[in-house]
């Protein structure tokens, strides 16, 4: 049965070549009214008018030749979406657009899970998830252009994650990394230096330009970030003097961090930085773990949550949190609040006590119980 009644409207239900087509018949009132109409979509289906069920166009030409051209033109990030774009190619890339379901999605989602990185490494749960996000977007360009009825990711559960990762980098470690960053790798001090003492994403980091630094109100201008709102952080002194020496000998150049023999910007910097994360023994580390580090010691340092969540420029304050008693230090911090609220507290009283013995019971209470109003707390019934 494709026709249903709920509430006071007729709904109709189907599927054709594995397609599925939902949706309300508001001008039916009786059910034949409603099967007319469905008759009408499912016609309408047939000739190609409804959804294009019929579509030619495999999925592979869609992507290379509609949603390419407009990521290219319209998403910062959209070398990831060329690279996504070539595994999604291997596995649906001759398929038509109206075949692909979610069933289909199902399985290249755990295909993936159970493939193997370039490194040798797990395909980690949020690493699909980025690519079903993008293909995602690629089937709702589909729809808004009328090639399909549906998106078939829509119904697609993304797989838990657990990316709640604060690794930052001990005092130590950070010793031990600069002691690696000589030589060859040299170009790298500036750059973590700013990482850990700024707290800019890599990209960040690397697209930022001397006009975006300002030495006169010490102040970094990240532009072009993650959440597309601008934010300045102030500079702190070990930041500043690291730029004015890297200003002094960058010459004529735009951005601040380009290879001296190209004159250009620096656009990876991961095998390096990885290398040197080797040499000094800090493992499990990776360079997104400076901007944790910066949050970090920023929680540990007794920042407000507030102030964190502007100078990391998140944009919920719920990713801020996390740094906020990530480490043991500032746990015991916590503790060591609360131990010199409870000795206070028993001066206090203690103080009471030894008045009482001095001046009587009687004084004592009165001088309680303005105690306890001061505090604004009721005194206890019996």
């Amino acid at each position: 049965m494709t026709i249903r009644k709920r509430g006071s409207r007729y709904h109709y239900d189907f599927m054709i070549r594995r397609q599925r087509y939902r949706g309300a018949i508001p001008e039916a009132r009786t059910k034949a009214e409603a099967e007319q109409a469905e008759t009408k979509v499912k016609n309408k289906v047939y000739e190609r008018k409804y959804g294009k069920v019929s579509a030619s166009r495999q999925f592979g030409e869609f992507v290379n030749t509609t949603y390419l051209p407009w990521a290219r033109a319209n998403k910062r990030s959209s070398r990831d979406d060329e690279l996504h774009a070539t595994v999604f190619s291997r596995h649906f890339g001759k398929k038509g657009l109206n075949e692909i379901d979610q069933q289909m999605i199902e399985e290249f989602k755990v295909k993936r899970m159970r493939s193997i990185t370039r490194y040798g490494r797990t395909r980690r749960p949020a690493s699909v998830n980025r690519e079903l996000a993008i293909l995602s977007g690629i089937f709702r360009m589909a729809v808004d252009y009328e090639e399909i009825a549906q998106n078939p990711c829509r119904k697609v559960n993304s797989l838990p994650e657990n990316n709640q990762r604060t690794r930052h980098l001990s005092f130590d470690e950070e010793d031990r990394l600069f002691s690696k960053l000589t030589g060859d790798r040299e170009y790298l001090r500036t750059l973590v230096t700013v990482a850990i003492y700024a707290g800019p994403r890599r990209g960040e980091l690397l697209r930022l330009r001397w006009s975006n630094v300002d030495f006169d109100l010490n102040t970094i201008n990240f532009k072009e970030t993650k959440t597309n709102k601008d934010r300045s952080v102030p500079m702190e002194p070990i930041v500043r003097e690291a730029l004015l020496e890297l200003r002094d000998s960058a010459g004529d150049v735009e951005y601040v961090f380009v290879n001296p023999d190209t004159k250009t910007k620096y656009t990876d910097i991961k095998k390096s930085f990885s290398a040197a994360c080797g040499e000094a023994k800090v493992t499990g580390f990776t360079f997104h773990d400076l901007r944790h580090t910066f949050g970090t010691r920023l929680a540990d340092a007794g920042v407000d949550v507030v102030k964190i969540k502007e100078l990391m420029g998140h944009a919920s304050i719920a990713t801020t949190r996390r740094y906020i008693h990530a480490t043991d230090q500032g746990k015991r911090g916590a503790i060591t609040v609360l131990s010199e609220y409870r000795e206070q507290r028993q001066k206090r009283l203690h103080k009471v006590v030894t008045k009482e013995k001095r001046q009587g019971p009687a004084t004592c209470r009165k001088s309680l119980k303005i105690m306890v109003s001061r505090a604004g707390l009721e005194p206890a019934t019996r």
